[in-house]
């Protein structure tokens, strides 16, 4: 569902002119509701950065939200899982920043940087597996992975923001004045069958999973 039927269908819902005033910011609402109720594999992303000899940080990837994990890839390819600890343990464990050494830890220094230790003493390749904030679905970005494959989903968090604007006004809405919990109980329905799907695509195949 593309974003103009996506406003089509809640206004029509609804039951007010006054909707499309609003449903951009409702849409914004209803998708960060969604991300941090569901850990969804169309936010993680994966990306390749280089150190640099001497500096113990390094810039994360533009967007990035949560590291995932870092990997450092050596000359002969093997891969090294780095260790996620705080800030303070680094400080204890490598109080010399300008000692260098392979790295083997990292710690989450602000929104946009990582901090390493050892600090690297070689330009290593990094691999870092995050979770970023994808496009807000608009009217420039008309599709998102929301609108195309979860449309019940974003469609009954919007409503729940619907419901909240209107308050008192549940019956001349269109909403049921009886219920108004009611898109609160389909959207809870529909995080649990997005969370389904997502779970039956992690670590296992129809072959491991029973099914000839």
């Amino acid at each position: 569902m593309d974003y103009s039927s996506f406003v089509t269908a809640i206004g029509n819902y609804a039951e007010r002119d006054d909707i499309s005033t609003y449903i951009d910011t409702f849409i914004e609402l209803a998708e960060s509701r969604i991300f941090r109720d569901l850990d969804l594999k169309a936010r993680r992303a994966n990306n390749t950065t280089t150190t640099t000899a001497g500096d113990s940080f390094l810039n994360l990837p533009t967007g990035t939200l949560q590291v995932r994990n870092i990997q450092l890839v050596l000359s002969n390819t093997d891969r090294v899982n780095l260790i996620p600890k705080t800030t303070g343990f680094l400080h204890e464990f490598w109080p010399d920043r300008t000692e260098q050494g392979q790295p083997a830890y990292y710690a989450r220094w602000d929104d946009t940087t990582i901090q390493l230790a050892p600090t690297p003493n070689d330009a290593y390749s990094i691999e870092a597996s995050t979770t970023v904030l994808p496009a807000r679905l608009s009217a420039s970005n008309t599709n998102t992975w929301l609108s195309d494959y979860a449309p019940d989903l974003l469609f009954y968090a919007v409503m729940m923001e619907v419901q909240s604007f209107i308050k008192g006004e549940v019956a001349a809405s269109g909403l049921d004045p009886e219920n108004p919990g009611y898109y609160l109980v389909q959207y809870t329905a529909a995080v649990e069958r997005v969370r389904r799907e997502e779970l039956s695509n992690t670590g296992t195949d129809h072959y491991r999973g029973g099914v000839i």
